[in-house]
């Protein structure tokens, strides 16, 4: 699911840590608006996944980070995370 505000920008062009911010503040406010919560959850997934698809590959800090504690309850989290090579795993 897109937001609706990435869905009506052309071209949105984001580095992957900020993807990864973007995933944080959604995933932090959603507890607070209870009406939305799920909503926002989904929407900070989408970061969460976009931030992988454009190069994050911190998987201990997506498995860390305090404020993406709603997201990783998500159906998609797991499998994202197992997509996300180990640092032993990434051939040099």
């Amino acid at each position: 699911m897109r937001p609706a505000w990435v869905a009506s920008t052309p071209a949105v062009r984001l580095q992957p840590n900020e993807w990864f911010e973007l995933a944080c503040v959604l995933a932090f406010a959603a507890p607070q608006f209870l009406e939305q919560k799920d909503k926002l959850i989904d929407q900070a997934m989408e970061m969460v996944r976009r931030a992988v698809q454009t190069g994050f590959t911190n998987r201990q800090r997506l498995l860390e980070e305090p404020k993406l504690e709603p997201v990783r309850n998500h159906p998609a989290f797991a499998e994202l995370i197992k997509a996300i090579p180990q640092p032993n795993e990434v051939e040099k």
